[in-house]
């Protein structure tokens, strides 16, 4: 059980081989619960344990993905992960990148509401400067009201004027951005 005390014991490591099905569940949980209602409820059934583990296997597979993706790790158990990483789009457009992108950040539902993720965000803020930048920005499901909420309660602001659209499974779903700056 995470307590208020025992959040000074969560860091954030470089993710291994290790947490490859602690990170599958970690994604699959979150989609189906967070995400319900706002996806196709087929595209969320189809995301089983065998499907994940699959998707992990690849992504362990590249390099450059692997020195993005960071696991909370709080006392050997990983109870969250993001993927943090120079903004290919830096920020919005074009570029030389001066924005870190936030491209994933889930936190496992067992321990949503008890600290995780705002202690995350915390420790967040720590790798966006120890790599040189003062600006992160991060893409909402613009309907997934608990997840922009918990950005807002976390010093992210939306940004009115960048809006997104991408495809999940056969759906078009509606993004939005949030940025930081340090």
């Amino acid at each position: 059980m995470i307590t208020k005390e025992s959040l000074k014991d969560l860091y954030i490591r470089p993710a291994d081989e290790t947490d490859l099905w602690d990170l599958a569940e970690i994604h699959r949980s979150c989609w189906q619960e967070a995400f319900t209602g706002i996806l196709e409820p087929a595209y969320l059934d189809n995301l089983t344990p065998d499907h994940e583990a699959e998707m992990w296997q690849r992504r362990f597979r590249s390099k450059s993905f692997m020195k993005s993706l960071h696991v909370a790790d709080h006392h050997g158990f990983t109870v969250g992960y993001l993927v943090a990483r120079p903004s290919v789009r830096n920020g919005e457009g074009a570029g030389i990148s001066e924005w870190m992108e936030i491209s994933e950040f889930y936190v496992c539902p067992t321990y949503w509401r008890m600290g995780v993720g705002s202690k995350m965000m915390e420790l967040v803020g720590g790798t966006i400067l120890a790599n040189g930048y003062d600006k992160a920005c991060l893409w909402a499901l613009r309907d997934a009201e608990s997840s922009r909420l918990f950005y807002e309660n976390n010093g992210w602001s939306l940004d009115e004027k960048v809006r997104g659209r991408t495809d999940v499974g056969s759906q078009e779903v509606g993004l939005v951005r949030y940025t930081l700056e340090m």
